[in-house]
C-alpha cells in the first residue's frame, strides 16, 4: 500500500496537465496519503456536467474522456481525452463552480477497469495551510498558465479577423505556435484543423466535366 502510494506521489509530480507538476513527490505524500482510489468500469460516469465542482482526478490505469452531452446526456463533442499520469478537474480545487462537462471512464481493453484517484478540495486546502510552499509555486505555474492563455486568446482573435477577411495564410501564421500545456496545444492544433477546413470548403473545385 504505500509502495503504491508512493507511485501516485510520482505521477502527481509528473504530470504534464496539473498544477502540482515539478513538485518533488515526497513534499506531496502527505496529500497523496488523503486521496480516495475509485474504480470504474468502461462508459461510467466520473462526474456530470453541473456537478458541483470540488474535487481533481488523477487517471492511473485507463482514459477518462471529457465531453460536452446533448439535453438526453448522448455525447455532443469530445474535447478531450485524459490519459494516466494526467488530472481532470484541477481547477475544482480552486474555485466551486459547477462542472461545464460530463466525464467518463474508458477501459484500454474490454472488461479492464479505469482506475482515478480523487482529491477533495478540503483535502486539499488543509493541506495548502500545512505547506504554504507549495501553495507559492501552484501559483506561480497559474499565473504563467494564464499569461500564456491570454497571449494566445489574442492571436487566435486576431487569426479569426484574417479568417472572417478570406486571407487564410494569415490565419494559420498566427495561431501556428506550439505550447508545452498540452490543454492549450489541443486547442491550437483544432484552431488550425478547423482553419484549414474552412480554407478547403472556400477553395474552387475542379470544373466539372
Amino acid at each position: 500500500m504505500a509502495e503504491e502510494r508512493t507511485a501516485v506521489a510520482e505521477l502527481l509530480s509528473q504530470s504534464d496537465v496539473s498544477i502540482f507538476k515539478g513538485i518533488d513527490p515526497p513534499t506531496l505524500q502527505p496529500l497523496v496519503d488523503k486521496m480516495e482510489l475509485q474504480v470504474y468500469q468502461d462508459g461510467e460516469l466520473i462526474f456530470n456536467i453541473g456537478d458541483a465542482g470540488d474535487a481533481m482526478y488523477l487517471v492511473e490505469t485507463g482514459r477518462v474522456r471529457v465531453y460536452l452531452p446533448d439535453e438526453q446526456g448522448n455525447e455532443l463533442i469530445t474535447f478531450r481525452h485524459y490519459n494516466p499520469a494526467q488530472t481532470v478537474g484541477e481547477l475544482g480545487l480552486l474555485d466551486t463552480r459547477p462542472r461545464s462537462a460530463t466525464a467518463a471512464a474508458e477501459s484500454d481493453a474490454p472488461g479492464a477497469s479505469v482506475r482515478v484517484y480523487k482529491l477533495k478540495r478540503d483535502d486539499f486546502i488543509a493541506f495548502l495551510e500545512e505547506s504554504p510552499a507549495v501553495g507559492l509555486a501552484m501559483m506561480r505555474d497559474l499565473t504563467s498558465r494564464i499569461r500564456y492563455t491570454t497571449q494566445f486568446l489574442e492571436r487566435l482573435m486576431d487569426s479569426i479577423n484574417w479568417l472572417l477577411a478570406g486571407d487564410y495564410e494569415r490565419a494559420l501564421q498566427d495561431v501556428a505556435v506550439t505550447s508545452a500545456d498540452s490543454e492549450i496545444q489541443n486547442l491550437i492544433v483544432a484552431c488550425l484543423q478547423m482553419i484549414r477546413s474552412v480554407q478547403d470548403r472556400a477553395m474552387p473545385g475542379p470544373p466539372g466535366r
